[in-house]
């Protein structure tokens, strides 16, 4: 998922998660603006080896966001907050 971090939460979670993630690809997931959004966007959606690529990155990363107390925890506070139970 391509992701242009904003005022709004899920952006900005998942800028987040990439970050943790520390991937080869995932750092090149997050948008500086607009045009660099569609610039990855389009880049992924054509590009059926770099989609690949995107997608095992992530995946054999996973455990570092999962694994991660601290992360679960933050994760759970914002979606509290998100639903009005925090």
């Amino acid at each position: 998922m391509v992701t242009l971090p904003s005022a709004q939460t899920v952006p900005q979670l998942t800028a987040g998660m990439y970050k943790i993630l520390n991937t080869t690809t995932s750092f090149d997931l997050v948008a500086k603006d607009v045009d660099d959004f569609v610039r990855i966007a389009t880049s992924i959606g054509e590009d059926r080896e770099l989609r690949g690529r995107v997608a095992e990155d992530i995946c054999s990363a996973k455990e570092r966001v999962y694994s991660d107390t601290k992360v679960v925890k933050e994760f759970e506070d914002v979606v509290k907050k998100l639903v009005g139970g925090g």
